[in-house]
């Protein structure tokens, strides 16, 4: 066995005094199963019709989430640990419960099963007792809970066993999203119909999610007499929505981005084309881009939100760095796709891809002009940084050399502000091919300035959590306390991006860190052991980091076999993926 299947073995293996601090999750189609370290059901949730008053049904044994509490944090975080509590006290679920002392659980998530079966396997000390254990979501929500109990002595060992069924209530639950396809070809060169089975799993879901977004969730909202169209921040599943008023400028522009992605990503499919012209023919994505366009700010080109990413107010700052930046990124595509031939024709009144693009270009503009400020910071042995950065807020109402004009700070829920040198914010035009000098460098200062630890009262990062001695130090959030996982990410990242070794290195230990058994991650992390303080279920920082993590891999087979081709034919010209980072050995594929 390797050094890394050793390594991933002792994850997945837990002693009987030592249980994990989150539950084994498996799934498909909308329903979900949770289980202990032994395979006993915590809890089962599955999708309702849409026409139910409720999202999801969910079946656990503890009481109904009290809605008259769900704007208190502490109720809703203590809500959110009920089932790690359960692990800690050692719990039984729903299933049969083996008698007898045992010895160490093993979990095995079955390959190819897309996280809808896994496997628990354990011994019974002082006995010959083999236990097996399995659970399976099927397609069709049927949930298969079956155990094997071998004894491999030929005597005939009596053992007490207990049926537990202590399941009985019912919440609502909030719907997570999914994003982005990969280059499953690439990871499976021998196993083409793997390939090809996963990435038509992820269609079907990008499929059905654009479906959700544009024709199922409600959109239309009165306030104060005057009828608006935007999405709200959280939805049951059916559409309806949870929050009330609240504007986020992230949650307007991120279907549009996912609409043009999936064109990009499907382009030479058949069926693609049908979709996306039947989604632009929806009142939701008319209707929206309407009320997103007449929002936009006349004397600065700029977009207002009453929220961060995170949700978190904005109070006077309502001009906000990053959503900005992914409103540019997003009108830019969403113009692009409207100039296409098959798509002209079905933009809404008024609107068009030139014009679309046109106006992007003017967002970004007023980014790099009304976000540039000066920003000063202290060491703490006396030397002061006096340099520009982009700010994280901007109060226009304020003069110029108003220190109350900017706000600074940088969020681990800031992704855009790290994409911005990917998405081409840095260049002149879109068609440069190098990023514009004195842009890159105002945007490295901003993103180094985000990941150094030091005071806020100092001039640094109020958002980044330690004081770079702690082994999980980095990137955190005002919405939760501690270092963000999502933080981790980011510094990973930027360090691949700007050819940073040494910080790479540091950002991937704490993503390795911090992973959980079966490779998910939390939102906020103990900034001493990395271990979850702060939501045990996030797919967030999972999604950002495995979609990284396999276009490093990806990059490096094709330096590979760049340097391969090199070596076979020095007369050509070959140009090798270079500036990747060392894909490290306990990683998770």
């Amino acid at each position: 066995m390797s050094s890394q299947a050793r390594a991933q073995l002792k994850r997945r293996t837990f002693h009987q005094d030592v249980w994990p601090r989150k539950t084994i999750d498996i799934g498909a189609n909308g329903v979900t199963v949770s289980a202990n370290p032994l395979g006993q059901i915590y809890q089962i949730s599955c999708p309702l019709r849409a026409e139910n008053n409720f999202g999801i049904m969910v079946a656990a044994p503890w009481p109904q989430f009290d809605h008259a509490q769900r704007t208190n944090p502490v109720y809703v975080r203590n809500f959110r640990k009920i089932p790690e509590k359960l692990l800690m006290q050692q719990r039984s679920g729903l299933g049969l419960d083996i008698g007898g002392q045992k010895g160490p659980v093993v979990i095995r998530h079955v390959q190819g099963s897309i996280g809808s079966q896994v496997q628990f396997e354990y011994r019974l000390l002082k006995s010959n007792i083999f236990v097996q254990t399995a659970l399976r979501v099927h397609e069709d929500g049927l949930i298969i809970h079956a155990s094997k109990v071998t004894n491999s002595n030929d005597k005939v060992e009596m053992i007490p066993v207990t049926l537990d069924m202590i399941v009985y209530k019912v919440i609502m639950m909030k719907l997570l999203r999914k994003l982005d396809s990969t280059k499953l070809a690439w990871l499976l060169p021998n196993n083409s119909a793997s390939a090809s089975q996963y990435d038509e799993k992820i269609r079907q879901a990008l499929t059905k999610h654009l479906t959700w977004l544009f024709k199922m969730a409600v959109t239309e909202i009165e306030i104060d007499g005057q009828i608006r169209y935007f999405w709200r921040r959280s939805y049951l599943v059916n559409g309806k929505p949870k929050d009330g008023e609240v504007f986020q400028l992230d949650t307007q522009c991120y279907p549009f981005l996912e609409l043009c992605e999936y064109f990009d990503a499907h382009v030479g499919e058949p069926e693609t084309e049908l979709i996306i012209q039947n989604i632009l023919q929806t009142a939701s994505f008319i209707n929206i881009l309407w009320d997103l366009l007449s929002r936009r700010d006349s004397a600065t080109s700029l977009f207002s939100s009453d929220e961060t990413p995170a949700d978190d107010d904005l109070g006077n700052y309502k001009f906000h760095l990053s959503s900005n930046i992914l409103a540019w990124h997003t009108l830019d595509k969403l113009g692009e796709l409207l100039s296409r031939p098959q798509f002209s024709p079905l933009a809404p009144a008024g609107v068009d891809g030139g014009g679309l693009r046109n106006l992007a270009a003017m967002i970004k503009d007023s980014i790099l002009v009304n976000f540039r400020s000066r920003q000063f910071f202290t060491f703490s042995g006396g030397q002061r940084i006096d340099q520009d950065i982009l700010a994280y807020g901007l109060d226009p109402s304020k003069e110029l050399d108003d220190s109350m004009r900017y706000r600074h700070y940088h969020d681990g829920n800031d992704l855009p502000t790290l994409y911005a040198q990917e998405w081409g914010l840095l260049k002149s035009n879109a068609y440069d091919e190098y990023d514009e000098p004195d842009l890159r460098a105002l945007w490295e200062k901003t993103m180094v300035w985000a990941f150094t630890p030091g005071s806020a009262s100092a001039g640094f990062n109020p958002g980044y959590q330690g004081d770079g001695t702690e082994p999980f130090h980095g990137l955190g959030s005002d919405h939760s306390p501690g270092p963000w996982t999502l933080g981790f990410f980011q510094e990973w990242r930027f360090a691949q991006m700007v050819g940073d070794e040494g910080r790479a290195h540091k950002a991937w230990r704490q993503i390795d860190g911090s992973a959980q058994f079966d490779g998910t991650f939390s939102e906020a992390v103990d900034i001493h052991t990395g271990v979850c303080t702060s939501k045990t279920w996030f797919s967030w920082p999972g999604a950002m980091i495995a979609e990284n993590l396999i276009d490093t891999v990806i990059g490096q087979v094709q330096q590979l076999q760049a340097q391969h081709a090199e070596q076979a034919y020095p007369d050509e010209i070959v140009s090798p993926v270079v500036g990747l980072p060392e894909v490290y050995p306990d990683t998770y594929v």
